[in-house]
């Protein structure tokens, strides 16, 4: 197995993926108490995406809109991309669910990070690569940017038109509680 191909399953790695899910709920925390589950599934794919995570890691932006703005190139092929990943982020988010590092808020439908994830992030440091650290450094800071905004303006800095299913009554909506453990 060559080296790109064992860096690549380690990025799909459920585990792996929860831990950076944890981290973007993390750096959202100082805006807000915790972040909508939404919002993971579109943060995951810019993640996940090598060249995304060097500009994230060397930005100077104060805010998602202003990176985007700065970097317009990030949005190339997004929405494939979180077409692509959801299944990867729906398990890095149950690993993370069942390993106590978040916490879902019924009331406010928001994730919340736990003390566990900084003291797993912590002893994960000694076996992390400086690749595995960056990403989950652009993790808290991609967190911390939209920690402070809505879904909706999310998606309309993102270019990504949400389509989250369909009810019967032809209405989109958002998963519940129960689908999103149900999925998990």
């Amino acid at each position: 197995m060559s080296s790109g191909t064992a860096q690549f399953d380690r990025l799909l790695n459920p585990g792996f993926c929860g831990i950076l899910a944890s981290a973007l709920v993390e750096g959202s925390s100082p805006g807000r108490c915790g972040l909508p589950l939404v919002s993971v599934y579109l943060a995951m794919p810019m993640i996940l995406h090598r060249r995304t995570v060097e500009r994230i890691s060397q930005s100077s932006s104060r805010g998602l809109a202003e990176f985007v703005h700065r970097h317009p190139h990030v949005l190339v092929g997004l929405d494939r991309r979180v077409a692509m990943t959801s299944a990867n982020t729906r398990a890095g988010l149950a690993v993370a669910l069942r390993r106590g590092a978040l916490l879902f808020d019924r009331e406010t439908r928001e994730l919340l990070a736990t003390d566990t994830i900084k003291m797993a992030r912590a002893r994960l440091r000694e076996v992390f690569s400086p690749d595995d650290e960056s990403r989950v450094q652009a993790c808290l800071m991609l967190g911390n940017w939209i920690g402070h905004m809505t879904v909706a303006f999310m998606c309309d800095v993102l270019c990504v038109r949400p389509a989250w299913g369909l009810t019967n009554e032809g209405r989109g909506h958002l998963p519940t509680t129960s689908e999103v453990e149900t999925d998990l």
